[in-house]
Parts: structure tokens; C-alpha cells; sequence
């Protein structure tokens, strides 16, 4: 195969692949929104404090719903353990289902439940981050999964604190996972270039060497 069908050969392999990213890279606005409303979300349950049972197993389930939708968004772009974000997202969705459909536990059962919560969502996202070494920004994962397994022990080390202060941990968490998905827009909205940048890297690696001539 001469030189000319070797190029064509190769950008036909490579159209799909950037047709894809290009397609990707057009939510970005949605990872972004969803970063924001994380964040001030997070930043409006640290302010209120609210007091009462009610009003924090409504705004948990608010919470853990949106961090299960956080999740499926992962998943439709994952290439490996995909399955992981999918079980985070059910889980994720479920609790807070069940979290606004009987949101009068008691304060040690909610206290275990956000706990135990904080350290299989972090487990998930810490395997899932160490699963994409090399990858653009994967360290934010990394931190951010050892965080919330951090968090979760340190809840569950201690099952009779006050319902406010694992709002605070919730809050601060919905921060954290915003942080990560306004990151995430970013890298989103540069596939395309990335991309580019790593097909160009290829061809001149490899076009080269094959217009040569045999030796005699």
C-alpha cells in the first residue's frame, strides 16, 4: 500500500473518532450547569443550616438524587468500568428516593445512612479515577473519591453526632463534586482538540516510514 492509500486508510479510521468527540464536546454546557448548581447548592445547605429531621432528609435526597444523576453522566462517556458509575448512579438515585418518601429516620440511622453512602460513592469514584491514569485531569477523581471515603469513616467512627454536622459533610461534598464537573465541562469542550492533537501525533509517526523504498 503506497503512501496516498496508507493517509486515506487512516482518515477514514479516524473520522468516527472525531465525529464522536465533536458530538461529546457540544454538552459541555451541561456538565457545566450541573457543576454550578452543585456548588450552589452545596453553598445554600452550609448557609441554612436547617434544623429540622424533615427538611434534611428532603434536601439529602435532593442531594444524593443529583449525585446519582452526576453518575449516569459519567457513565455515558466512560470507556472502562463503566458499570461502576451506572451501580453509583442507582444507588445514588435510590437513596434519595427513599430519603424523601420517609423522611422521618431517626437521627442515627440517618447518620449511618450518609456515612456508608459518602464511602461506596468515594470507593467508586476512586477505582473508576485509578482506572483512567493518564487521562486529562483523571488526578480530580482521585482526590476527590479518598476525600468522601475520608468523610464517610470519620461519620461512621462517630454514629451519634448531630444531623448538622453531616449537612456539613453533604454540603461540602455537593461543593467537591461540583468543583469536578466544572473541570469536566472544560475537558469536554477541548476533546475535539485533544483529539486532533493525538491523531496528528500518530500520522507523523507513521507516514513517514511508509513512503521509503525497500531496500535492493
Amino acid at each position: 500500500m503506497g503512501t496516498r492509500e496508507a493517509r486515506e486508510a487512516r482518515m477514514g479510521g479516524e473520522a468516527p473518532a472525531m465525529e464522536m468527540a465533536e458530538s461529546v464536546s457540544k454538552l459541555w454546557w451541561l456538565y457545566l450547569a450541573v457543576g454550578v448548581l452543585w456548588t450552589l447548592y452545596g453553598m445554600l445547605l452550609l448557609s441554612l443550616r436547617p434544623a429540622a429531621v424533615v427538611s434534611l432528609a428532603i434536601l439529602a435526597g435532593i442531594a444524593f438524587i443529583l449525585g446519582g444523576i452526576s453518575q449516569f453522566m459519567h457513565a455515558s462517556r466512560a470507556d472502562n468500568w463503566r458499570w461502576l458509575w451506572i451501580v453509583g448512579g442507582v444507588l445514588g438515585v435510590g437513596a434519595g428516593i427513599a430519603a424523601i418518601v420517609w423522611p422521618g429516620p431517626t437521627l442515627f440511622v440517618l447518620s449511618v445512612f450518609v456515612a456508608w453512602y459518602l464511602v461506596i460513592s468515594g470507593i467508586f469514584t476512586l477505582v473508576a479515577s485509578l482506572a483512567s491514569v493518564g487521562r486529562h485531569l483523571w488526578w480530580v477523581g482521585l482526590i476527590l473519591g479518598a476525600l468522601e471515603i475520608v468523610l464517610g469513616m470519620w461519620a461512621i467512627s462517630s454514629p451519634g453526632r448531630q444531623v448538622l454536622l453531616l449537612v456539613n459533610l453533604i454540603g461540602i461534598g455537593m461543593i467537591l463534586y461540583g468543583v469536578t464537573e466544572i473541570f469536566a465541562a472544560f475537558s469536554v469542550r477541548k476533546l475535539p482538540e485533544l483529539v486532533g492533537q493525538a491523531q496528528a501525533a500518530g500520522g507523523r509517526g507513521r507516514i513517514p516510514g511508509q513512503g521509503r523504498s525497500a531496500p535492493a
